[in-house]
């Protein structure tokens, strides 16, 4: 095999290196030396957990199990599956296994920025930028995105197009560009995903595909929410900056799924299966990015997952509104200006995205928390639409109460929860406690009371 037909794998610049044998007498099959050279010559190793192995064709480095094999079949002619599942098993044992690289720097087409440092988006007199640097192995990033970066990059239409889908308001402009920042982003401090809310012909569709444009196929997964909890359903989310669902389906979320999601949006752990494949742990980093109509009710409605759960409002109508509708929408905005454009972009709110670590809550956001709550918590609901209050409970017996309560839910169509139930609910939402200090028909019962 000539080196030519290596380059795929070599590093540039890299001086000449004479390769251990592959074969050896009679045919035998080298899977070792494979193994050895991948590692030593092309950097195979683990990242995070995930495999990688450096393309220096187009300096980046290529993630996953099918990489490793690619790179066995670039180097090695001939090999048979069984024969390149023995080097991918060597390499599980051999190849080191290292942390990702400065999470502060995002790799794209032309280098590497690093968008804290002051003057990133500076050129000098020879088009430079503070440090702007080439992507080198040694940095340990596993994602590059498609995109050149050019600081001075504008393009109107991308512009008019997103004040159109936040129909001109500057908090919805401003956490959209928050997404876009959030998913170029390899760090794990960020602690919500976003939900695109709005009927169709508003926009949500096509913000989707902007994003999967900047990210670039090989950065994206598209697995449904529903069905995130399935078995072989994480190996997707492997090494990716995002996971893009589009139009969540009415319905419940079951809990299984709903406890990943709440793993993938922090960051902790998950276990990894693909088929015939050992199980591997990893933990994502990958942001979330969902669109619906309405959202749906879950299983889960505990803060810990409402407070990860940020609500944007997609209210335009270009259906049907000739004022804002826009021909082939689509077809002015996928270009390389548009994404270099969405880029700089994403840089600019990166920061202080990442300092707070949380999109900016907006009244929408507020109000779409609460709503999701009193959809799927029939005590929030009560309390809220029946007005109560800390006094209207407190001193009254916790039977009574929740009396009241299932009276309502009888009313208004919706399923009771146990009492016991009911009295931790009623407690956290009204911060009161409950002691067996009151009496009712004589009995010493327990009963509601302010802190």
């Amino acid at each position: 095999m000539s080196d030519s037909d290596l380059d795929g794998l070599t590093e540039t610049e890299q001086e000449p290196v004479e390769r251990r044998p592959y074969w050896g007498s009679k045919g035998k099959f080298l899977h070792e030396n494979v193994g050895d050279d991948l590692i030593e010559l092309h950097h195979a190793r683990f990242i995070e957990g995930m495999p990688a192995i450096w393309d220096g064709f187009s300096s980046r480095y290529r993630i996953g199990y099918d990489a490793w094999d690619a790179a066995i079949v670039d180097l090695v002619n001939g090999t048979t599956t069984n024969q390149r599942r023995e080097v991918t098993n060597y390499l599980r044992i051999r190849a080191p296994h290292l942390d990702q690289g400065d999470t502060h720097l995002v790799a794209c087409a032309n280098g590497v920025i690093d968008p804290w440092l002051d003057g990133y988006d500076v050129q000098d007199e020879y088009g430079h930028c503070n440090g702007f640097i080439p992507n080198t192995p040694d940095l340990n990033i596993p994602n590059v995105l498609p995109v050149t970066w050019n600081p001075q990059a504008y393009d109107n239409a991308t512009d008019v197009a997103l004040y159109q889908f936040s129909c001109w308001d500057n908090e919805t402009r401003a956490v959209l560009e928050e997404i876009l920042a959030a998913c170029v982003y390899r760090g794990r401090e960020l602690q919500n995903m976003a939900v695109l809310i709005g009927s169709g012909g508003n926009g949500k569709s096509v913000f989707l595909r902007m994003v999967m444009g900047l990210l670039g196929r090989e950065n994206v997964s598209t697995i449904d929410l529903r069905d995130i909890g399935r078995r072989f359903m994480q190996a997707p989310l492997v090494g990716k900056l995002a996971n893009v669902g589009d139009d969540i389906a009415d319905g419940i979320i079951e809990a299984a799924p709903l406890s990943i999601v709440k793993k993938i949006v922090t960051g902790d752990a998950i276990s990894v299966e693909e088929k015939y494949r050992a199980v591997d742990t990893f933990r994502p980093y990958a942001s979330l990015v969902f669109s619906a109509n309405q959202f749906p009710r879950l299983a889960d409605y505990t803060g810990g997952m409402l407070d990860r759960i940020h609500g944007v409002h997609f209210a335009a109508d270009f259906r049907h509104n000739p004022d804002v509708r826009v021909t082939n929408i689509w077809q002015k905005l996928d270009t390389e200006q548009s994404r270099q454009y969405l880029l700089k972009l994403a840089l600019a709110r990166l920061p202080n995205l990442v300092s707070r670590g949380c999109f900016t809550p907006t009244s929408y956001s507020e109000t779409m928390r609460e709503a999701v709550l009193n959809d799927n918590d029939s005590v929030a609901y009560w309390i809220e639409a029946d007005g109560i209050r800390q006094s209207h409970v407190d001193g009254r017996a916790v039977s009574e109460v929740y009396s009241m309560y299932r009276s309502f839910c009888e009313n208004a169509g919706r399923k009771p929860v146990e009492q016991r139930a009911f009295t931790m609910r009623t407690n956290k939402r009204l911060d009161t406690f409950t002691s067996k200090d009151v009496y009712l028909a004589g009995r010493q019962v327990r009963g509601f009371h302010a802190h």
